[in-house]
Parts: C-alpha cells; sequence; structure tokens
C-alpha cells in the first residue's frame, strides 16, 4: 500500500512505500491421502473395510485389516473381555450345524 506524506516543502508531495507483510497460510488438511504423517499406499476399493493403525516402528498411520488387528490382540493369548462378551452374546451355539461338513481333516493330495 502506498502512504502519501506531505513534504516539509508545502509545495511539494513525496510518496513513501511501507514495508509488505507476508502471510503463510495453515491449511488443515482436508483428505487423508493429504496427511504427512501416513503411508496409506493407493487408496482404492482394495482400501474399503481396513482400519487406520498407528505404526510405532516407521512413525507413521498405516491402513491395517481386521484380521491383522485381531492377530495382534490375541499376542498376549488373551482377548479382551469385551470382545468375548459380544462374541457370545451374537453366536447362538444352538444353531450351529456340522452336518455335511467333513471334520475329520480331509484328505491329502495323491492318496
Amino acid at each position: 500500500m502506498t502512504v502519501v506524506k506531505k513534504a516539509t516543502n508545502p509545495g511539494s508531495v513525496v510518496s513513501k512505500r511501507t514495508a509488505s507483510t507476508s502471510v503463510t497460510s495453515q491449511l488443515q488438511r482436508t483428505k487423508l491421502s493429504d496427511m504427512t504423517d501416513a503411508s496409506f499406499g493407493t487408496l482404492d476399493a482394495s482400501s474399503d473395510g481396513k482400519f487406520i493403525s498407528y505404526d510405532e516402528s516407521i512413525k507413521k498411520f498405516t491402513l491395517v485389516s481386521a484380521d491383522d488387528l485381531l492377530v495382534v490382540s490375541i499376542e498376549d493369548d488373551d482377548l479382551p473381555n469385551e470382545f468375548v462378551s459380544i462374541v457370545e452374546e451374537q453366536i447362538d451355539l444352538g444353531e450351529l450345524s456340522v452336518s455335511g461338513i467333513n471334520a475329520d481333516g480331509g484328505t491329502f493330495l495323491g492318496e
């Protein structure tokens, strides 16, 4: 912006430039793929149904499957009690049937 200043001589006008201020924009990330601390790979249909988890070894967020979460959760040979309770409530053992299923271990190739 230009500031006009009256000179000491009443018959002349002097133009003086003021210093411009620069503003740095701090835009928030709006998409997961824009996160700088994420290692998601290609986000396509194969990423559907995955969970975001923080990987301490690489210090980034990654996508993991439900199977991977269950494997990690039982590493200490104990599932959380809340999880066991939900599964027990939702599975009716009286409705399970194994008829028609070969439960003897199957056969091996070459027999």
